[in-house]
């Protein structure tokens, strides 16, 4: 009976409060299949799915109406202590106004700042796309402000992909 009411209950939030529902799961880890099959399920259903974002994002997967919102537990090669010092930070100071503020307020390495770019953390913010090239004087790379090279690799692989990791340097 208790199987039953629990089925009954996931149906019910699956049909009435999809993104949500969706959230749960995939925050969750939970389901039978990937991350990728949920997520595809989502789009299938009506959901907008909306990739991680500096100002928006939590530490999960989380829903509101008909969109689904990418949580920064997903990016490889990001700290959980990093996404803590990031959210404190935006829940005291308010929301990035741009790179440089990020990293005035957070003081996240400049590696870990590279993997939120090349993730598409700062894609939302008005000005220059974060994340694009150009060549500094000299040859140096120069990412929106960010001069001097930068080691690395050009991967944001999330954790449903083969060989990456979660937040917390843990095999998904």
């Amino acid at each position: 009976a208790s199987y039953a009411q629990l089925s009954f209950k996931a149906c019910w939030l699956k049909v009435h409060h999809p993104a949500e529902f969706h959230a749960a799961v995939l925050t969750n880890q939970g389901g039978f299949y990937g991350p990728s099959a949920y997520v595809a399920e989502a789009r299938r259903r009506g959901l907008e799915v909306r990739g991680p974002d500096i100002n928006e994002s939590r530490r999960g997967y989380w829903g509101r109406r008909k969109t689904l919102h990418v949580g920064f537990m997903v990016i490889k090669g990001l700290a959980a202590a990093t996404v803590d010092r990031l959210l404190e930070e935006r829940a005291s100071g308010g929301a990035y106004t741009g790179l440089r503020d990020f990293m005035a307020r957070t003081g996240v390495s400049l590696i870990e700042t590279r993997t939120l770019i090349r993730a598409g953390c700062f894609a939302g913010l008005e000005g220059r796309m974060p994340g694009s090239r150009s060549t500094a004087p000299g040859g140096r790379e120069q990412v929106d402000g960010l001069e001097g090279r930068m080691p690395g690799s050009r991967s944001t692989a999330l954790p449903h992909q083969e060989g990456a990791q979660t937040g917390e340097g843990q095999d998904a």
